[in-house]
């Protein structure tokens, strides 16, 4: 299912912290998956980015709800840290929930 972002959400659980965020070879997309489950499971959602991720190493993945929204996975920005101590924030241009 291919959703706008004004629709969708990723299907979060409140306080689910242990998430694993993978960038897609192309560095335009995330998948987003639970610590523990199989490699070949579906991730649980693919976010699209409205920019393409600088081509270091990332270090840590956080993220930014969108304002006002109720839904917990409604996820309107990632930001990317890098192990020399930059930082680049990405708007999520659409969710996928395979």
């Amino acid at each position: 299912m291919i959703s706008s972002v004004a629709a969708a959400s990723c299907p979060l659980l409140p306080g689910e912290h242990k998430l694993d965020f993978r960038l897609a070879p192309d560095r335009r997309s995330v998948e987003l998956r639970r610590h523990g489950v199989p490699d070949s499971a579906p991730p649980t959602c693919v976010l699209r980015l409205a920019c393409k991720v600088g081509p270091a190493d990332v270090r840590h993945v956080s993220y930014t709800l969108r304002a006002g929204s109720i839904l917990i996975g409604d996820i309107s920005a990632l930001q990317f840290a890098f192990p020399d101590g930059t930082v680049q924030s990405c708007g999520v241009s659409e969710i996928r929930v395979p």
